[in-house]
């Protein structure tokens, strides 16, 4: 089938939009471009039970890793394999003799730095037992020490692991151990804790960058019943270890917003992703600048109110997710939401519609949710369904633009682009 040929404003649009993958490191993709089905158990009439969760895309695309948080993790390979993420490589120094297993929780997108328990069985009658550890790519295993806690998030190139210090709730109210800082293992120095901020008690760090860039949230006590509720403003945790939280920031309106429940970080630690589905989701740049994805809740020309951010590209210029007309799109029982994306330059798109500009051919799918891009961003991995009616897990290549010459002299031989508000 011969294609039309692209309109002169269509050329421009995919010229910014893949003009990132000139700049942002390249990384070889494991399939040609195309849309593929992984396969996978999923059920998008069914979303609470879906057994396939996607928690990352490895940096070169070989696999995608899936798991529910604290469920030992799998690897999908893009060849249709399936294997523990645990399996082999794990040296903590017992007995070769021992029968070792390994659940890991954690893994870097270079794939080798883990982070899981190692458990072991005596064969000669000596009995059982298990360590958290640290499998770093280079030597042996690294024991965790167990007052650190929630130590599953691993940096995309394995040099930092980020786990939490607990305290107690206050006395006279319900038992909660609470994060007070991010602790940070660093394959150079080991373990070093971050400050907690000022005035504030507790902290739930959540995400961390490349450099050791951490941003989380502030946690407080809810009134009674006292439960922990996450609720208040943006932490940053540099390198160094010093805090600092975010807002008010100044929007291009002039208009001030508060930004709260990170989302995601960038692998250079320079860009956030914050905000809830309904009242404001923005992108939070290195100056603090802020690009909207949906602030306000106010609805954009595509007619969309909800935009539920999954995970960002590694310079910050791609965020991907779904969005919907409901606050059902992301909690209600029947799946009323499309997968999204977002891009610096020109805004919000249906994944289908970004897809077609990339010069790729979507008919046949539907498309839910897009759960992670790759850093490059060039690779789209997701959830929906293809023509058959079955649920699948998708895994979505786009062309490399050829030079960043060509994308310069197109952009400077066509008309600008009008830009959407996203």
């Amino acid at each position: 089938m011969v294609s039309a040929p692209r309109s002169r404003s269509t050329l421009v649009l995919f010229a910014f939009l893949t003009a990132v993958t000139v700049l942002a490191p390249h990384y070889a993709a494991a399939l040609p471009p195309g849309i593929y089905s992984l396969g996978g158990e999923y059920d998008a009439r069914r979303p609470g039970v879906r057994r396939d969760r996607i928690r990352s895309l490895a940096n070169d695309g070989e696999w995608v890793s899936l798991g529910v948080f604290r469920e030992p993790l799998e690897l999908l390979y893009t060849d249709g394999r399936r294997e523990l993420a645990g399996t082999g490589g794990f040296d903590t120094g017992q007995p070769p003799e021992f029968d070792l297993t390994m659940d890991v929780f954690g893994i870097a997108d270079e794939g080798t730095t883990r982070v899981g328990t190692q458990r072991w069985i005596d064969p000669d009658g000596g009995g059982r037992g298990h360590v958290d550890v640290i499998q770093p790519a280079v030597g042996p295993a690294v024991v965790i020490d167990q007052t650190v806690s929630e130590r599953d998030q691993v940096s995309s190139n394995g040099d930092f692991v980020l786990g939490q210090r607990l305290s107690l709730t206050p006395p006279g109210t319900p038992f909660f151990a609470l994060p007070t800082n991010p602790t940070v293992w660093n394959r150079h120095s080991g373990w070093v804790d971050y400050d907690t901020p000022s005035g504030r008690s507790w902290v739930d760090p959540m995400f961390i960058a490349d450099d050791g860039t951490v941003v989380g949230t502030t946690v407080t006590l809810n009134a009674p019943p006292f439960e922990p509720v996450v609720l208040e403003g943006v932490v940053v945790w540099s390198p160094d270890g010093s805090a600092r939280e975010l807002g008010p920031l100044t929007l291009d309106d002039g208009s001030s917003w508060t930004p709260n429940a990170p989302r995601a970080i960038s692998r250079d630690g320079r860009h956030i992703v914050a905000g809830y589905e309904v009242g404001g989701m923005g992108v939070i740049g290195p100056d603090d600048s802020v690009w909207r994805l949906n602030l306000g809740g106010t609805t954009d020309p595509a007619g969309e109110v909800i935009f539920e951010a999954n995970a960002i590209s590694g310079d910050g210029s791609i965020v991907v997710g779904r969005s919907g007309s409901t606050a059902g799109c992301s909690f209600g029982p029947v799946v009323v939401c499309r997968a999204s994306v977002w891009t610096r330059n020109e805004g919000r798109f249906d994944f289908e519609t970004y897809l077609r500009l990339a010069g790729l051919d979507p008919t046949g799918w539907d498309f839910d949710s897009v759960a992670d891009v790759s850093h490059d961003g060039r690779i789209f991995v997701g959830y929906g369904q293809y023509e058959d009616g079955e649920d699948y897990l998708f895994y979505a290549v786009i062309p490399e633009p050829s030079t960043a010459l060509l994308l310069g002299l197109g952009l400077a031989a066509l008309p600008s682009s009008r830009r959407r508000s996203a």
